[in-house]
C-alpha cells in the first residue's frame, strides 16, 4: 500500500516593504547632540565608550555646517564648549575641533567670553572668523569687528593677541568703535599712542559742539558727540550764577548750555543722545542740570518749550531745585501762567517738594492755575479767605454754573472750567455741590449734552448721589433706576475714555440687580465686561440671579454665571428650583407653534452651554434626572 502524502496548503506569498537599515551610531549621534548641549559630561563619555565620535559634523547649525564645539557654543554654553575641547585633547581632537570650527570664534566675540577665545585661539582656532551675513548687514563682519562694537575689551584683546588686527579689513570703523569706548590700548602701545595722537581735543570737540548747538544743528550735534564731545559739565556760562547779584562764569553740561542760548530742540536731542553715549546713571544730564527746567517752565508758552520740560522730566530732572532767589520749577511756572508746564510738574511731585506753598498758592489762584489749586485745595490758608484785591466774586460764578445747567440745550455751554474762579475751600465745596447737583439732574433726564458740558467745567463722574427713599449710589445707578439704559450706556463709554470705566462698574449698587429687573441686557453685559457684582442683591427681592430665574431671563441668567455668580449664591436651593421649575435647561421646540421664536431657543441653548461649563458639579447634575438629555418641550 502506497503511503499517504500530505500536501501543505498552497500559501500566497507576501511582498515585504523594503526598509533601510540605519547605521549603528546614528542613535548614538542624536544622543551626544542632546549631551552637548545641556552640558551632560558624563552621558558624553558613556557614549563616546559606546561608539559615538567627537567629529562627528553638526548639519542642523544656521551656516549648514560645524562640529560638538560650534553647535555648543551656538546653544548657548560655553563651559560645555571648553570642556569639550579638553576632553577631545585627550583623544587627540581638541586641535581639530578647534580648527574646524565655523561660528565659536565669532560667536564668543559678539557675547565677549575671552575664556573660550583664548582656548580655541591657543588650538589654532580661525582669528578671522567672519559672522553671517543677514539683511541688515550687507558684509560680513570679523570677530574681532563684533567684539569691539559690543565693547568687550577682553574678547578684542584675546583676538588681537593672537594675530586678528593685521587680518582686519575695517580697521578704521574699528578704532573708532573702540576709542568711543576707551580701550584702544588693546591694540599695542605704538597704536595706541598713534589712536590718542589722531583724536581730536576735548576743547577742539566742546567748541564744534557750542557752535552746532548756536546753528541749531541736530546733526552736526549728533556728529559731534558721537566723535566724543563730553556731556559732562565741562561748559563755561556767564549767564548763570549760584548766587544772586554776583557775576561770574559757572560749569555747566551741554542740555544747560543749549537751554540757556534758547535752544530747546537741540537740548531736547542732547537728552536722546544720552542712549547712544551710554552714560553712567550718575553723569545723566537730566539730574546734572541746574537752570534748564527753570528757564524752560518760564518760557513754557510754546509747544517745543513744554516738549522740551517734558523731556526733562522723563529723564530725571530735579523739580525740586530752586534758583538763586529760592524758587523752583513749579514756582516760575505758576508765577508765569503756564499752566500746561505747571501740570506736568504737579504730575512729577513738585507739589511734595515745594518749599513756598503759601506763595505759590496765591499765584495759582491769581494766574487762575486750577491744577495746583486742586492739589493745594485741601487745605488754603486763612490768608487767601480773607484776599479780595483781584479775586472775582464767587457769585459770578454760581450765577454762570446755574445759568448754564438751566439753558445747556438752548446755547452752547462753555468748556471753561468752573474750578478756574474757585479761591477759598468753601468756594470750591460749593463748586462741586452745584456741579454734583447739576450732573445728577441731567443723568435722570438723559440729557446726554448736558453731562458733556458738566464734565467739561470740572465735574466728578464717579460721584456719589442721593435717588431718593434713602437710596444712594453712583451716576450708573441713577441711571438705571430712572430707567435710561442709554444714558447708562453713554456713562460707561464716558469712564472708558477717563480710564474710570471699571471704577464706575464696581462702584455701582444697584445698577446690576436692577438691569436684570428691566431686562437690560445690553447694560448688564457691559456692567460684568467692565467687573460689577454679578452677586448684588435686593434686601427683599434677593440676589440678580435670582430674580432673573424668576422672571426666566435666560439671558441674564447665563451672563450672570459666566461671570461667577453662582459661587456668591446665598439661595443656592430656591435658585435650582426656580431653573427646574421654569425649565430654563431644556430646549424649546420650534414645531409647537406656541409663540416661542428663534431668540428664545438661542438663548436656553447657549444657558444649557453655560450651565455645563460652570455648573458641571453641582447644579445641572442636580437636574441632569429632570432634564437629562435637554429633550424638546412644548411651549
Amino acid at each position: 500500500m502506497a503511503p499517504r502524502i500530505a500536501l501543505l496548503p498552497d500559501w500566497p506569498e507576501a511582498d515585504e516593504v523594503a526598509k533601510c537599515a540605519l547605521l549603528p551610531h546614528c542613535g548614538l549621534h542624536d544622543k551626544l547632540l542632546e549631551a552637548v548641549q545641556y552640558g551632560d559630561f558624563l552621558q558624553i563619555k558613556g557614549l563616546l565608550r559606546r561608539g559615538a565620535r567627537l567629529d562627528m559634523p553638526c548639519p542642523a547649525l544656521p551656516s549648514g555646517s560645524g562640529n560638538l564645539v560650534d553647535w555648543a557654543v551656538h546653544n548657548g554654553n560655553a563651559t560645555a564648549a571648553m570642556r569639550l575641547l579638553k576632553l577631545a585633547d585627550g583623544h587627540g581632537l581638541g586641535l581639530w575641533l578647534a580648527q574646524t570650527c565655523t561660528c565659536a570664534v565669532y560667536v564668543g566675540a559678539q557675547v565677549g567670553n575671552a575664556e573660550l577665545l583664548r582656548e580655541l585661539l591657543a588650538r589654532g582656532a580661525p582669528r578671522d572668523q567672519r559672522g553671517p551675513v543677514t539683511e541688515i548687514l550687507s558684509r560680513q563682519r570679523s570677530a574681532l569687528f563684533a567684539a569691539v562694537l559690543q565693547g568687550h575689551s577682553s574678547a578684542g584683546a584675546a583676538l588681537v593677541a593672537a594675530g586678528a588686527w593685521p587680518r582686519e579689513e575695517n580697521r578704521e570703523e574699528i578704532l573708532r568703535h573702540a576709542r568711543w569706548g576707551g580701550f584702544a590700548g588693546i591694540f599695542g602701545t605704538e597704536l595706541a599712542k598713534e589712536i590718542r595722537d589722531e583724536a581730536p581735543r576735548p576743547d577742539e570737540l566742546r567748541n564744534e559742539l557750542q557752535e552746532a548747538i548756536l546753528a541749531a544743528d541736530l546733526k552736526g550735534v549728533e556728529d559731534v558727540v558721537r566723535r566724543g564731545a563730553s556731556l559732562l559739565k565741562h561748559y563755561y556760562s556767564d549767564k548763570t550764577s549760584p548766587h544772586p547779584g554776583v557775576k561770574g562764569r559757572t560749569m555747566v553740561n551741554p542740555v544747560d548750555w543749549a537751554v540757556i542760548e534758547g535752544c530747546p530742540n537741540v537740548a531736547r536731542r542732547l537728552l536722546e543722545l544720552e542712549e547712544i553715549v551710554e552714560l553712567a546713571d550718575s553723569d545723566r544730564q537730566g539730574p546734572n542740570t541746574c537752570r534748564a527746567l527753570h528757564i524752560a517752565a518760564r518760557r513754557g508758552g510754546t509747544p517745543r518749550w513744554i516738549a522740551l520740560v517734558r523731556k526733562l522730566l522723563e529723564c530725571g530732572a530735579d523739580v525740586g531745585q530752586v534758583d538763586p532767589w529760592g524758587r523752583s520749577p513749579l514756582h516760575i511756572a505758576v508765577m508765569n501762567g503756564n499752566a500746561t508746564c505747571a501740570q506736568l510738574m504737579v504730575k512729577y511731585g513738585a507739589w511734595a517738594h515745594e518749599k513756598k506753598c503759601d506763595e505759590v498758592l496765591q499765584l495759582a489762584v491769581s494766574q487762575r492755575v486750577a491744577c495746583v489749586v486742586e492739589v493745594a485745595g485741601a487745605s488754603p490758608p486763612k490768608a487767601i479767605e480773607d484776599a479780595g484785591a483781584g479775586i472775582v466774586e464767587f457769585c459770578n460764578t454760581q450765577e454762570a454754573a446755574a445759568s448754564s445747567s438751566s439753558a445747556c440745550c438752548a446755547r452752547p455751554v462753555p468748556t471753561k472750567s468752573a474750578l478756574d474762579d474757585v479761591q477759598t475751600q468753601k468756594e470750591l465745596d460749593e463748586v462741586r455741590g452745584l456741579l454734583r447737583r447739576d450732573i445728577a439732574k441731567a443723568v435722570k433726564f438723559a440729557d446726554i449734552h448736558a453731562i458733556h458740558a458738566l464734565l467739561e467745567r470740572g465735574a466728578d463722574l464717579s460721584v456719589e448721589v442721593d435717588m431718593g427713599y434713602g437710596i444712594r449710589g453712583n451716576l450708573i445707578d441713577m441711571a438705571v433706576f430712572h430707567h435710561r439704559e442709554g444714558t447708562a450706556l453713554a456713562l460707561l463709554e464716558l469712564g472708558r475714555a477717563r480710564g474710570i470705566a471699571q471704577d464706575l462698574a464696581c462702584g455701582a449698587r444697584q445698577a446690576v440687580f436692577w438691569a436684570v429687573q428691566q431686562d437690560y441686557v445690553q447694560l448688564l453685559r457691559e456692567l460684568l465686561d467692565c467687573g460689577a457684582n454679578p452677586a448684588q442683591a435686593d434686601s427683599l427681592c434677593g440676589s440678580a440671579l435670582r430674580c432673573a430665574a424668576e422672571q426666566s431671563r435666560s439671558n441674564a441668567v447665563a451672563l450672570l454665571l459666566t461671570a461667577g455668580a453662582w459661587k456668591q449664591e446665598e439661595e443656592k436651593e430656591l435658585v435650582q428650583s426656580l431653573l427646574k421649575d421654569r425649565r430654563l435647561f431644556q430646549a424649546v421646540d420650534l414645531s409647537s407653534g406656541r409663540g416661542l421664536g428663534i431668540a428664545d431657543a438661542a438663548a436656553r441653548e447657549r444657558l444649557g452651554q453655560v450651565a455645563q461649563e460652570v455648573l458641571q458639579e453641582d447644579v445641572f447634575d442636580l437636574m441632569q434626572g429632570s432634564c437629562n438629555a435637554l429633550t424638546p418641550v412644548a411651549a
